[in-house]
C-alpha cells in the first residue's frame, strides 16, 4: 500500500476509522481514514486510541468503564 506514513496521530472529529494493517515487515500499523484522506500511522490502533484519550485528559480504562456503565455488560465496549 502506498499511503503516507506518519509516526504519531491524535484522533479528531474528522477521523472516520482506524484499522489494523500489517506492513511488509509484518509489523502492525494503523490505516487511518480521516475525511477524504487515508494514511498509515506507525502505531497499533489501540496505541492511537490510548494516546488520544490521554491527550484529551482521560484514560482508556476510564473510557471503557464509562461505556460499560452506560451499555451494560458487553464484550467489546466502544470507546
Amino acid at each position: 500500500m502506498n499511503a503516507l506514513l506518519i509516526k504519531k496521530y491524535i484522533i479528531i472529529p474528522e477521523t472516520k476509522s482506524i484499522r489494523a494493517h500489517f506492513n511488509e515487515a509484518g509489523e502492525c500499523c494503523s490505516l487511518v481514514l480521516e475525511g477524504n484522506y487515508t494514511f498509515m500511522v506507525k502505531r497499533k490502533p489501540i496505541e492511537i486510541i490510548d494516546e488520544s484519550i490521554n491527550y484529551y485528559g482521560f484514560d482508556l480504562n476510564g473510557a471503557s468503564s464509562g461505556s460499560k456503565t452506560i451499555l451494560g455488560p458487553c464484550r467489546a465496549a466502544p470507546v
